[in-house]
């Protein structure tokens, strides 16, 4: 298990004492790879698989942890958008 602590968007993100435009940046940033982080975080909890795939902290920042992150926020909004489509749609009858 990894036990990484970089999964929420804090105010100082980058330690320097002031809440700036980069740490605004990395607040967007860390928001946009929660699922990638969280599937990195689930696959941990399997010792062999952690192993096997060399899952680290940052493994869900990578390019392909971008790319399923960008893939997961689009079935989100995806299903929210057609949620929101059908309860508009019932309303109106």
């Amino acid at each position: 298990m990894l036990q990484c602590q970089n999964f929420l968007p804090r105010a100082d993100m980058n330690g320097d004492y002031a809440y700036t435009i980069s740490d605004l940046w990395l607040q967007i940033k860390t928001v946009f790879h929660m699922p990638a982080k969280l599937l990195v975080e689930a696959l941990a909890n399997f010792q062999g698989v952690a192993q096997f795939l060399e899952l680290t902290c940052w493994s869900g920042e990578s390019l392909i942890g971008g790319a399923f992150s960008l893939l997961a926020w689009a079935v989100v909004l995806t299903v929210v958008s057609t949620a929101l489509v059908v309860t508009g749609d019932s309303l109106e009858k």
